[in-house]
């Protein structure tokens, strides 16, 4: 049996999500369908931090989602994070609990427990530093470049100028050109 509430954050919900607190942990779920112009302008909202306030773990990894689906779509999303867990779920076991599932059109996720707790910084960045790599092998620098414009990751030290240089600079070998 699922408990659900929703909940007034100090931090902005990302265009078209709404927070649930479930007992397996926190959910995110689509709302009505947004214009493009007022999607635009929420995922411009979340950017910028409010009243001094902090953005928790959930806040932040709601962020890049909101990013990634903005510019390769909510499929494309649901696919990288779920090959970037897996791969860091190696260093850091609570990437196994993020749970990304697909419902009818929509895809949907649930986060560790304990990142709705505060906890989960670290496995956060453990996740982000599993997506980089993939992120610029798949699209080049301009999916990188724009999750590394976030404010917010920055000022966490979710996601760092220094790691996206190098993510950009180190030649990866690819299998498909040898």
């Amino acid at each position: 049996m699922a408990m659900s509430a929703t909940l007034e954050l100090g931090w902005p919900v990302p265009p078209g999500i709404a927070l649930q607190y479930r007992l397996r942990g926190v959910r995110w779920e689509a709302a009505p369908k947004l214009t493009e112009e007022e999607r635009h302008r929420r995922l411009r909202q979340m950017e910028t931090p409010q009243h001094g306030t902090s953005p928790t773990v959930v806040e932040l990894f709601a962020l890049v989602w909101a990013t990634l689906a903005d510019i390769v779509g909510s499929a494309a999303t649901a696919t990288l994070l779920r090959r970037a867990a897996r791969l860091a779920a190696s260093e850091m076991p609570e990437l196994e609990q993020l749970v990304i599932t697909r419902e009818g059109l929509e895809y949907r996720y649930e986060v560790p427990q304990g990142w709705g707790n505060g906890d989960g910084e670290s496995a956060l960045r453990a996740l982000i530093r599993a997506l980089g790599p993939l992120l610029v092998d798949l699209t080049g620098p301009i999916v990188i470049r724009r999750l590394e414009q976030l404010e917010p990751l920055r000022a966490r030290g979710v996601l760092s100028r220094e790691e996206v240089a190098a993510w950009l600079t180190t030649e990866r070998q690819r299998p498909w050109t040898a």
